[in-house]
């Protein structure tokens, strides 16, 4: 979807152009604006790679910029034997429609990866993958053997101080006698419910 997004960006920024600068009829525009002749190349460039890219053969981003380079520099050459201009400034043949192809070549890689940069910026790469769980299976408790040691289920006659209950006592009783809970005066003293003294 943003490819198609892309392309319809690209081809109303070239329609706009091209009533302006790039006449079908007139090559002479396309060889006397490096800008519309970076345009022309963007389009014949993706249009090659699409090309590959539904042969399976996907170009590297290297030869991405070579075929960029290539397609410019023939367009400046054809242009400029052809006599519709691509001329660089002042200097001699062959290097001003050298120049002016490898400028057209720039401004072809250097505007798609903008336009590129701009379409994926808030494009998010992380993904997140959230578990399945099913609430009608409870997890599965692990024996205490399985669990390491450090967290395996403490065996409390090992502990210190440890003593078994009397019959007649409680845990707080054991608690209190061992002052790990102090007992509260007024309330500790009163029988709890249902509790006989």
């Amino acid at each position: 979807m943003k490819k198609i997004l892309l392309l319809a960006v690209f081809a109303s920024t070239s329609l706009a152009a091209a009533a302006a600068a790039l006449p079908v009829t007139d090559p002479s525009k396309l060889g006397g604006d490096v800008g519309a002749l970076a345009l022309t190349v963007l389009f014949i460039v993706q249009f090659l790679k699409r090309q590959f890219e539904r042969q399976k053969r996907p170009l590297p981003w290297w030869g991405t910029l070579l075929l960029t380079l290539a397609v410019s520099e023939v367009l400046a050459a054809l242009l400029f034997y052809a006599g519709y201009g691509a001329r660089f400034g002042t200097t001699a043949p062959p290097m001003t429609w050298i120049l002016f192809g490898a400028v057209a070549a720039v401004m072809s890689a250097g505007g798609k990866d903008i336009l590129s940069g701009l379409f994926e910026r808030g494009r998010s790469t992380v993904v997140v993958n959230q578990p399945q769980v099913q609430p009608s299976q409870p997890p599965a408790a692990l024996p205490p053997s399985a669990l390491p040691a450090d967290l395996a289920p403490l065996d409390p006659t090992t502990l210190p101080g440890f003593r078994p209950l009397l019959a007649s006592e409680t845990v707080e009783d054991v608690l209190r006698s061992t002052r790990e809970w102090p007992a509260v005066p007024g309330l500790d003293d009163a029988p709890l419910a249902g509790e006989r003294r």
